[in-house]
């Protein structure tokens, strides 16, 4: 499993990808060949740090429940326009996501 992407797969998945929102988190997805996460945050979210929690608790979120899906390898972008969104959130979020795409 892959988590970090470049800028070909980033420019596949945003090519004409499916999206899914919930409260202040965008997915953008796509199939793709292997299971990729990747962010849009702007410096004007918050300090460095505060960035990389987000990241870091997303990543974390995205490797537990993926492989209890059972799903094809996928590519997740994911924007949001805060980065003040605590993990419990950040897990129903995901939560309601896989429920989504598995449907």
């Amino acid at each position: 499993m892959k988590l970090s992407i470049n800028h070909e797969i980033f420019r596949h998945i945003t090519n004409s990808p499916e999206y899914y929102s919930r409260g202040d988190l965008l997915f953008q997805y796509r199939n793709c060949d292997d299971n990729y996460i990747g962010f849009v945050l702007p410096k004007r979210l918050g300090a460095a740090h505060k960035r990389n929690k987000f990241k870091r608790r997303c990543r974390a979120l995205f490797q537990l429940m993926h492989p209890k899906t059972g799903l094809n390898k996928i590519g997740i972008i994911i924007k949001t326009r805060s980065i003040d969104v605590p993990y419990r959130s950040i897990h129903q979020i995901f939560n309601q996501f896989y429920q989504h795409i598995e449907s």
